[in-house]
């Protein structure tokens, strides 16, 4: 099931496949109208809506509030996490987080240290977009990514620009959504 958490109440809103993303946006909507800063959005089952889907019309649908969102390490690559943080700090505006969970401390910890990698893989400068040269990204401003840990290999660049805050802020239970810059 995918929930929307408020970190400054304790009120959560459970959303089934059935029920629709339109139920996440009017309860972010709702929270943020009530003065709530930051949100969490989860998805508990794999078979519910993706939880980049959600904070993706959440984010669009909303102008100030925080988004956190929850993503089960053991179901998710760090290049496919990156790739879609990165996304969503641009629709987001620099409103965006993620909770990194996992039983497993190293296999979490070698995912944030991937995700990170991945998202500073382009430097600031590299997208140029000199349409007079044809020259849209200067790839020696791209640095691939060569990793290989206990339990992910990557060996490649991000394959977007990361989002305004670069490096998406990490939040979870030692941080938490008090956190968010």
């Amino acid at each position: 099931m995918s929930t929307l958490g408020s970190a400054s109440a304790t009120q959560w809103f459970t959303l089934d496949a059935e029920s629709g993303v339109q139920k996440m946006i009017d309860a972010a909507r709702a929270e943020e109208a009530a003065g709530t800063r930051e949100i969490l959005l989860s998805a508990d089952d794999a078979a519910t809506i993706d939880p980049f889907v959600i904070a993706g019309a959440v984010a669009t649908a909303t102008t100030s509030i925080r988004i956190g969102v929850h993503v089960p390490i053991d179901r998710w690559h760090p290049y496919l996490v990156a790739r879609r943080l990165a996304a969503l700090d641009k629709i987001s505006h620099g409103r965006i987080a993620w909770w990194p969970d996992d039983t497993n401390a190293t296999r979490r910890a070698e995912a944030i240290d991937i995700v990170e990698a991945l998202l500073v893989s382009w430097a600031p400068d590299a997208v140029v977009n000199d349409r007079t040269v044809g020259l849209h990204v200067d790839t020696d401003r791209v640095t691939a990514v060569d990793v290989h840990t206990t339990y992910f290999s990557v060996h490649t660049p991000l394959d977007v620009c990361a989002g305004p805050q670069g490096v998406v802020p990490v939040i979870g239970p030692e941080s938490d959504l008090g956190a968010m810059p």
